[in-house]
């Protein structure tokens, strides 16, 4: 009992701090009830009807005095929305802007709090001379309530004037601690990111969600794990959403990433939200999850060049097929990847031909499990040979190591699942195609990133292009 009292009013604060500091504020009220009640009973000594009668009063009294004090310690503590100009200036030191938000806080309770407040003071003030004949007319009407009490309305003007001082200062200052840290939980997550910058923080996100073998960059996974504890549980807001998405993606929680994702999309209509949130789904395991993201497409017998983002969810559903361990999974990833293959950016697109040759691995590795005659084998041995020479064609330097981790068999921190091309590990053609330069071997490998190589002609990626010109 005494340690659960002394983690409550004692212990260091918490990411679900809003709830205790509910319990905070009822316990002490409580304790305040129990020793009051404690403290009325040699008022009453001698006969146990007038004792009850006076405790119930005394009750009455304390719950009262603390409710009223308490509600002018909340309108006085309530803490005060920052303006725009405040705010961006708090976020950069004062030197230089940050990005607006769409949104803008509802000020509807500061108003309220500073139209009350000031009400309040003036009226204090006013009828000031008057408190003392108010106390004695309120001492007097307990007295007749309990008239075998001596005292009574003393001590029951005593009990009103403290309770009613305890709940304004506990109202007051849980209100600008813990009140004020639930009511800018965003803004304290989002300042943990600024070690790395927000657009730096999303590109980031990204390449590990739709590269999820590569190492997060150390910076973003110390911002990430800061920001989770720093935001307030259960938000309901798509900006919150979007970066614990982006949280758990740098941490490599990808079904954490992929509920957070996908709530934001049922908030915002950006389509990219429900991209990323089925790639993070089916990387998490939930593969019919993720297809229930991405919806049917349209143009898929459509001539002709895509629109970004179809091209995208397209792009998506070839990755998210590549999870799912149905039997013919492998045979719809190639007829997805062939399509996307046709398409004038997806020709020369190394993350199409990176998954079309993952694709034809495990195809081919279903067949040679199947025990199918080499004259089949050899077309799908030919046609992954083909799509890793175009992958690292178009982007050598990312999709290198990516294709040498799906290909060796002891690969160092390689993940159980990512085998696709395994079955070719011992094949003379893919070692030669995957062995890396000299200069390659003594350089540090390098971390993908998103989007396609500088010399293909691709759609643009804002977040992408800020990222890297904050690296610059």
């Amino acid at each position: 009992m005494f340690g659960w009292l002394a983690r409550l009013y004692a212990g260091a604060p918490t990411a679900a701090d809003e709830e205790r500091y509910t319990r905070w504020f009822l316990v002490t009220f409580g304790l305040l009830l129990l020793v009051t009640a404690v403290a009325a009973i040699p008022f009453g000594f001698g006969d146990w009807r007038v004792m009850v009668r006076f405790i119930g009063i005394a009750l009455l009294v304390a719950s009262a005095g603390f409710a009223s004090g308490a509600l002018l310690g909340f309108l006085f503590g309530v803490p005060r929305a920052a303006r725009a100009g405040e705010a961006n200036a708090a976020a950069s030191g004062g030197t230089a802007a940050q990005p607006a938000s769409k949104l803008a806080a509802n000020t509807n309770l500061e108003e309220v709090s500073d139209w009350l407040t000031k009400i309040v003071v003036g009226v204090t003030l006013v009828q000031f001379a008057k408190m003392n004949e108010a106390l004695l007319d309120f001492g007097g009407e307990v007295s007749r309530a309990v008239p075998g009490v001596p005292n009574a309305g003393f001590a029951a003007c005593l009990i009103l004037c403290g309770a009613a001082v305890s709940g304004f200062m506990l109202a007051y200052l849980k209100s600008r601690t813990s009140l004020m840290r639930a009511f800018d939980a965003l803004g304290a997550a989002k300042a943990q990111i600024n070690t790395v910058g927000q657009s730096s923080f999303a590109a980031e996100a990204r390449k590990i969600i739709q590269y999820p073998q590569i190492a997060p960059d150390p910076a973003a996974v110390t911002a990430a794990a800061n920001m989770l504890a720093a935001i307030a549980p259960n938000p309901n807001d798509a900006e919150t959403l979007r970066l614990i998405g982006f949280a758990q993606a740098i941490l490599k929680n990808f079904s954490g990433a992929a509920k957070a994702l996908a709530g934001a999309s049922r908030l915002d209509p950006d389509p990219d939200l429900k991209v990323l949130a089925a790639r993070a789904a089916a990387v998490g395991g939930d593969v019919a999850g993720a297809n229930a993201l991405l919806t049917a497409a349209p143009h898929a017998t459509a001539p002709g060049p895509w629109s970004a983002a179809d091209f995208e969810a397209e792009l998506a559903r070839l990755f998210v097929t590549l999870y799912d361990e149905s039997s013919d999974a492998p045979e719809r990833a190639i007829v997805i990847g062939e399509r996307l293959s046709q398409d004038p950016s997806g020709a020369t697109s190394p993350r199409v031909w990176l998954y079309l040759a993952s694709a034809y691995g495990q195809r081919y590795t279903a067949l040679k499990a199947s025990n199918a005659d080499p004259a089949e084998l050899e077309p799908v041995r030919a046609k992954a040979l083909e799509a890793v020479r175009k992958a690292l064609q178009f982007d050598r330097r990312n999709n290198l190591p990516i294709l040498q981790m799906l290909s060796q068999v002891r690969y160092p921190g390689k993940p159980a699942n990512e085998n696709d091309l395994e079955v070719f590990a011992d094949d003379p053609d893919f070692t030669k195609l995957l062995a890396p330069d000299p200069d390659e071997a003594a350089a540090p490998q390098p971390r993908p990133v998103e989007g396609e190589a500088a010399n293909v002609v691709e759609r643009p990626d804002p977040d992408a292009a800020a990222a890297e010109d904050e690296r610059a």
